[in-house]
């Protein structure tokens, strides 16, 4: 198991695609991929919505939302919406066109972009410790929402807070346990290769 610990001066504030807003890129793989270039397989990043607006289009993507504070939007498609409030996980086809509605105010939020035809990705939000959680080969990112989070590994430990990331590549499974400091939040993602090779 290989761990990197992430801070908020590893991080890239840039602009939306759409240009309309900004966000901070938190990782991107391969590290040497851009969003402009549109040659990443998975983009990690946190952005705050001021105002309501539009979302950026990724034709060949899917991606997963999760508010991290605020009250809250209203996701609206062209044949339906959705009301994503804090701390809910909201997966969607990155193609299509969506309209974002503040429901009182700004909120900030956490979203991966993962190629659909490479990789999949699965999302917790943990609120109780997890004790020697297995995990399967591929890419693990451990980023608390809110509050201490402190991981225990085969190879090591840390601790985290906001704005601090640890990033696990394991290639065959391996042992874990998460322990949620106090109200603290920490979302777990797993990225896992459809063609089943290391990340």
């Amino acid at each position: 198991m290989k761990m990197n610990i992430l801070s908020s001066k590893d991080y890239k504030k840039m602009p939306w695609k759409n240009g309309t807003g900004t966000t901070t890129e938190i990782a991107i793989y391969p590290p040497d991929s851009t969003l402009n270039a549109n040659n990443f397989i998975w983009r990690l990043s946190s952005a705050e919505i001021s105002e309501s607006g539009d979302f950026s289009e990724f034709s060949d993507c899917n991606r997963s939302l999760i508010i991290s504070s605020g009250n809250g939007v209203r996701l609206i498609f062209s044949d339906t919406e959705k009301t994503l409030l804090a701390g809910e996980i909201f997966n969607f086809d990155g193609s299509k066109k969506i309209h974002c509605v503040l429901i009182d105010g700004k909120v900030h939020d956490i979203g991966l972009i993962t190629k659909k035809d490479q990789v999949h990705a699965e999302f917790q939000l943990l609120e109780k410790n997890l004790k020697e959680y297995k995990l399967q080969a591929g890419t693990h990112i451990i980023l608390p929402v809110t509050g201490k989070v402190k991981v225990e590994t085969t190879t090591g430990a840390c601790k985290l807070e906001n704005l601090s990331t640890a990033m696990l590549i394991t290639q065959s499974t391996e042992n874990i346990s998460i322990e949620v400091v106090g109200i603290a939040k920490c979302l777990l993602i797993s990225i896992f290769d459809k063609n089943e090779c290391s990340l």
